[in-house]
């Protein structure tokens, strides 16, 4: 009878991990992601930035796109830092593969 409780135990635990990481890689997969490119046309090397909430520094000018997904705006700004008001706010899917002047991005948290 121990046996069982101990296996019943560990099922829970199991089961509970699974829906655990099931719900953290919806998260992710519903997260609005900005890319950048480093050569014209959206070519060459390129990063992406999907964590919502931090100020990040945008690496590359020569193209970007953004995927809007879950209601997670990008508010671009045209200093280092997230500094001064938003020059820019992207809350559809966009691509620009043209230079662009935004040096920061934070995508908003909306829950």
């Amino acid at each position: 009878m121990a046996r069982f409780n101990k296996l019943s135990v560990l099922a829970m635990v199991a089961i509970t991990t699974v829906v655990l990481l099931a719900a953290l890689m919806s998260d992710v997969a519903d997260a609005s992601t900005f890319t950048d490119w480093k050569l014209p046309g959206c070519h060459g090397p390129k990063e992406q930035i999907s964590n919502c909430g931090t100020c990040y520094p945008i690496k590359y000018h020569l193209g970007y796109s953004f995927k809007y997904t879950a209601g997670k705006s990008a508010y671009l700004y045209r200093f280092p830092h997230c500094l001064g008001p938003a020059g820019r706010i992207i809350s559809y899917n966009e691509t620009r593969c043209l230079s662009f002047p935004w040096k920061s991005i934070r995508i908003k948290c909306h829950h």
